[in-house]
């Protein structure tokens, strides 16, 4: 048992043993090409498409439109453009 201590702190000691500058060495960094490559033009990014609208886009409209006395003309007005 004392034996295999030994040996395995030997092992230890040498497989460690390596020196700071060795363990730190970064590899060189890649060598910029002399001439330019030629790639195709970037094409421009399309324009952000805005978000189709939601219920939420049309309440405060809504609100204001539409109220008890008129609900009914305005009720059949939606049924009738939307059976068009």
């Amino acid at each position: 048992m004392r034996l295999a201590l030994i040996l395995f702190v030997a092992a230890l000691a040498v497989g460690c043993g390596k020196k700071k500058d060795e363990a730190k060495k970064e590899p060189p960094p890649a060598p910029m090409p002399t001439e330019p490559t030629t790639t195709a033009p970037e094409q421009p990014t399309p324009p952000a498409e805005t978000a189709p609208p939601t219920e939420e886009d049309f309440e405060a409209t809504a609100q204001q439109e539409i109220t008890k006395d008129n609900l009914d003309s305005q009720l059949k007005s939606i049924e009738k453009d939307l059976g068009e």
